[in-house]
C-alpha cells in the first residue's frame, strides 16, 4: 500500500476526498486545534479485505505521547480503525481504491518539542508513512515545567 500524511489547520473528508485549510503546516502551538490527514492507496487485489490502520503520536525521542484520560490515568495517544473499501459498481478493474484519514485534534503539547505521527497498516509501517511537526519555544518570560 501507499500512504501520504500531511498536517493542516483544519480538515474534513467528504465522498473520499480531503478538504483542508492551510495544508502543510509544520509548527503547531500547544493547545491549538489542527488536523492530521492521510490518503491511503489500497491495491485492487486487497480492496475487499479488512485492514487495520493505526495512527500513533510520538515525542522526539520516540516515546509515545501520553494524554490524561477523564479517569486521571494516562494513555498513549493513538487512533485505530478497521474496515475494507469494497469495490463499487463501475470502478475500473485493477484500479486502486483510496481511503482518506482525517482527525482534527487539540492536544496538550509541550513548547519547544518535535512530534511525529506514525501510520501503521495491518501492523506494518514505513518511513514514508510519517509526518513530523514542531511546537514553538515558550513565550518570553514563561518557564515550562519539566
Amino acid at each position: 500500500m501507499k500512504a501520504s500524511l500531511f498536517l493542516a489547520a483544519a480538515a474534513h473528508a467528504v465522498n473520499g476526498e480531503v478538504h483542508a485549510i492551510r495544508i502543510g503546516i509544520t509548527t503547531v502551538p500547544p493547545g491549538t486545534p489542527f488536523a492530521v490527514c492521510g490518503i491511503v492507496e489500497v491495491p485492487w487485489v486487497q480492496a475487499v479485505d479488512k485492514h487495520t490502520m493505526r495512527l500513533d503520536l510520538v515525542e522526539e525521542d520516540g516515546t509515545p505521547f501520553e494524554v490524561t484520560m477523564p479517569t486521571g490515568e494516562t494513555e498513549a495517544f493513538a487512533v485505530e480503525g478497521t474496515g475494507g473499501t469494497g469495490i463499487p459498481a463501475g470502478h475500473r478493474v485493477g484500479s486502486p481504491r483510496i481511503v482518506t484519514i482525517v482527525g482534527n485534534v487539540a492536544l496538550p503539547l509541550a513548547f519547544g518539542t518535535r512530534y511525529e505521527f506514525r501510520l501503521s497498516i495491518d501492523g506494518e509501517t514505513n518511513e514514508a508513512w510519517r509526518i513530523g511537526f514542531d511546537t514553538p519555544p515558550p513565550p518570553l518570560g514563561e518557564v515550562q515545567a519539566a
